[in-house]
């Protein structure tokens, strides 16, 4: 077998009982990006890690989604709240003292993703996007956050019927 044999995503999930009906997202080939599954007659959904088991959840413990993004904002007021303390903050840490600056002039994305906040559990679900610095005026950037919204009205759409 190669190493792009066997592109059917039903294999991974033999015998669990879960069909395939629809793909919410499909990842780009060889990206750490998850991929989203739907089996519409179970009302029951799958998120994927390449690499890892799927996570099978039922569209009724879905009670909400949002698209979150890292502009650095956080980053930049706690730069710039450390008054005569950022030349040590600097020191510290100077990627965030970079993510900082970069932040101030709002065309970097640190971080986008989907969360969905499950009944009943302890953390909410995080489908990510991106995770490392891009452009926001890249088409990267833009076909991701037309996914990661695309795919939260998806999550709304299943919570209502769930």
């Amino acid at each position: 077998m190669g190493l792009f044999s066997g592109k059917d995503p039903m294999r991974h999930f033999e015998g669990t009982g879960f069909t395939i009906t629809r793909t919410l997202f499909n990842p780009p080939a060889l990206s750490m990006l998850p991929a989203v599954y739907v089996d519409d007659d179970a009302r029951r959904w799958a998120v994927r890690l390449p690499g890892s088991e799927p996570r099978i959840l039922s569209f009724a413990a879905i009670e909400s989604a949002e698209v979150v993004e890292d502009t650095g904002a956080a980053d930049k007021r706690a730069l710039e709240q450390a008054g005569h303390d950022r030349f040590a903050k600097t020191l510290m840490n100077p990627n965030a003292v970079s993510k900082a600056n970069a932040a101030g002039k709002d065309k970097i994305c640190f971080g986008l993703g989907v969360v969905v906040i499950m009944k009943d559990a302890v953390t909410p679900l995080q489908i990510t996007f991106i995770a490392k610095p891009t452009r926001k005026n890249s088409t990267a950037y833009t076909q991701l956050y037309v996914a990661a919204n695309g795919l939260k009205r998806d999550f709304d759409a299943m919570a209502d019927r769930g």
